[in-house]
């Protein structure tokens, strides 16, 4: 069921997919930049068997109002209006890529709804001098030229050479739905992450699982980079997929998920409250 939440007079999206039983806990999946909600579609059928899912859209994509000067924190602001809405007191956290970066931020301001946190392709540190200087050089192109070139390059980027030629139906389309977005919007988000805060201290500080997904080949977000950040934490697993680069939901979404459930299981015994649910239907 798609629903919606006004924070901040602004719309805020998202998909409600009921509880199987009324001790189902809540995972939320955040989808990372120039994506939408559909990012996940694969692992529905199987996730909706178990849990009570929540796959909200991020600002200026798939539905939800762009904001003009986005910030992370904007976004974990609105995820935990939604949460409030539908009565959820903890979920399991799933962000990709941005996404993650967002989970990082929702966990320096409202770790109280937290059991699980999952960096899909994704970390809690912010962009090096250099990162930014990479994110400004994009953002001047887009403004000037738009975004169509710019989505064709980071989709050839953000896949595996291998997957990349064997799926290039699947990458145009989602290439053209990332091209629909307005460049404002584009803008927003690209800019949101060349600012975001170092998270690192926040997540040092919480007492829940953290995971980390890493492809081998992802030119993003390093598996080495992952490693560093895992060292400094309470409870962490990292999750290594040597043969993914930045999209391991599509590029092996089997295996991934597989991987996210049998960690589940084994941290299963640490939840000490479980998430409320909904009995509405998607």
């Amino acid at each position: 069921m798609k629903k919606s939440i006004i924070y901040n007079n602004t719309c805020f999206v998202y998909h409600d997919y009921a509880a199987p039983t009324t001790s189902a806990e809540t995972w939320v999946l955040l989808h990372g930049f120039g994506f939408t909600p559909q990012l996940w579609q694969h692992w529905l059928p199987t996730l909706t068997r178990q849990y009570h899912i929540l796959l909200p859209a991020m600002c200026g994509f798939g539905g939800s109002d762009a904001i003009a000067d986005l910030r992370l924190e904007d976004i974990a602001d609105r995820l935990a209006a939604m949460l409030e809405q539908e009565g959820i007191k903890k979920c399991t956290f799933v962000g990709h890529s941005m996404g993650g970066y967002v989970g990082a931020h929702f966990a320096a301001h409202y770790p109280q709804y937290l059991s699980r946190l999952v960096f899909f392709h994704s970390s809690a540190t912010a962009d090096d001098t250099e990162k930014r200087q990479v994110r400004q050089k994009a953002i001047d192109f887009m403004q000037q030229n738009g975004t169509a070139s710019f989505f064709d390059e980071l989709m050839k980027n953000v896949c595996s050479p291998d997957y990349y030629s064997k799926n290039k139906a699947q990458i145009e389309t989602l290439s053209a739905i990332a091209k629909s977005f307005p460049t404002e919007n584009v803008v927003a988000a690209y800019r949101a992450m060349m600012l975001r805060h170092d998270q690192s201290a926040a997540l040092q500080g919480l007492e829940i699982p953290v995971v980390f997904v890493s492809g081998g080949l992802d030119k993003s977000v390093s598996w080495q980079r992952n490693t560093a950040e895992a060292a400094l934490l309470n409870w962490c697993k990292l999750i290594y997929l040597p043969e993914a680069a930045h999209m391991a939901m599509l590029e092996m979404p089997d295996i991934a998920l597989n991987a996210l459930l049998q960690m589940a299981a084994e941290t299963k015994y640490l939840l000490t409250e479980k998430s409320d649910t909904v009995t509405e239907s998607s």
